[in-house]
Formats: C-alpha cells, sequence, structure tokens
C-alpha cells in the first residue's frame, strides 16, 4: 500500500471516529533529538504557488549548508512532483527530494500565511504547513523511506497536526515534528 494511501485512509478513519483530541505539547525546553532544528523551521511565508514555496526550501537549504546547488535541489523536488503531489490532507505536504547536492538528512518545515496555489491535496484543501523530507542519494533507500513513513504516520495524529498549524514557536515545531521522527 503507497503511503499516501495510508494516510488518506487514516484522515478518514479519524474523520469517522472523531475522537481524537490533540495531545500535550512538547516542551521546547529538553527538544527530542533530531534533524529539525529551531533554524530549519520558517515561520510567516507567503507563497503563491508550490514551485515558490519549493524554490524557497531549496534556497534555504543551500544557506544551511544542507544542500550545494539550489537549481539541483528544486529540479529533484520537482521530479518528485511529476511523479504525483506530495499534497496530503488538512493543509499539509511533504515534499521529498533525494539528490547529490544534498550533504546530510534534514527535514524543513514551512508554514505559509496563506493558502499556496497550484499544489494538489488529496481532500482539495490548500496547503499551508511544508514539511520537506532531503536525503542524499546514497542513503535515498532507507532514510528517505524511514523519514516518509513517520511523517506520514504523524500526519494520522490530529494532535500533531493542530500543534503544527497553530504554533508560531520555532523550537516548539522542530520537537514536535523530531519527536515524531525518532
Amino acid at each position: 500500500m503507497r503511503i499516501r494511501d495510508m494516510v488518506a485512509r487514516a484522515f478518514c478513519k479519524r474523520a469517522e471516529n472523531d475522537q481524537a483530541s490533540p495531545m500535550e505539547p512538547v516542551d521546547a525546553a529538553e527538544p527530542p533529538e533530531g534533524p529539525v532544528s529551531a533554524e530549519e523551521v520558517l515561520l510567516g511565508c507567503s507563497f503563491a504557488t508550490r514551485d515558490d514555496a519549493l524554490r524557497a526550501l531549496s534556497k534555504h537549504a543551500v544557506d544551511l549548508g544542507i544542500a550545494s546547488d539550489p537549481d539541483e535541489l528544486m529540479d529533484a523536488f520537482l521530479e518528485r512532483e511529476a511523479e504525483g503531489t506530495t499534497g496530503m490532507m488538512d493543509s499539509f505536504a511533504i515534499p521529498h527530494a533525494k539528490s547529490a547536492s544534498i550533504s546530510r538528512v534534514a527535514v524543513l518545515v514551512a508554514k505559509s500565511r496563506r493558502d499556496i496555489g497550484s499544489w494538489e491535496t488529496m481532500d482539495g484543501v490548500p496547503v499551508r504547513v511544508v514539511i520537506a523530507l532531503l536525503v542524499p542519494d546514497d542513503q535515498a533507500n532507507t532514510e528517505h523511506l524511514r523519514m516518509l513513513a513517520k511523517m506520514a504516520e504523524a500526519l494520522m495524529d490530529e494532535g500533531f497536526r493542530t500543534r503544527l498549524r497553530r504554533s508560531d514557536d520555532v523550537a516548539c515545531i522542530a520537537a514536535e515534528v523530531n519527536r515524531h521522527l525518532r
């Protein structure tokens, strides 16, 4: 079963039961270790399109030393999008890229103040929260799939989705994502 299908089934199941309640927020004072640091969280963005969001994430990855070439990283994102949208449900997207220009496994999070246009989603709800997975080519088959599965599982958690949508604290967002990547 494809991860996208697993997420869709989980969202539908949650909607049917509708008994899930957001869990307590993660304490950012003792953030779980993981690939996301506060500097890898972008808040207050205003992306007009999917490509604007992916371009900004590509540039940010280069600025942080995670990748060496923003154009190569952008091409990797678009190559994956050509296989099928990474827009999920409930305003989330999980774009992912495998590239030789990526030096280490990383996760970037970006929140847009406005709906991101032209990003197809499974439920038609516009994307506002982007969780981008970046993996070097040499780790593509192992770490890439593990992280993708963990993020798909996290998106099944209503509390996780709510905390990410509502939080404006980069340390709390990083800690929340890291907690789910363990």
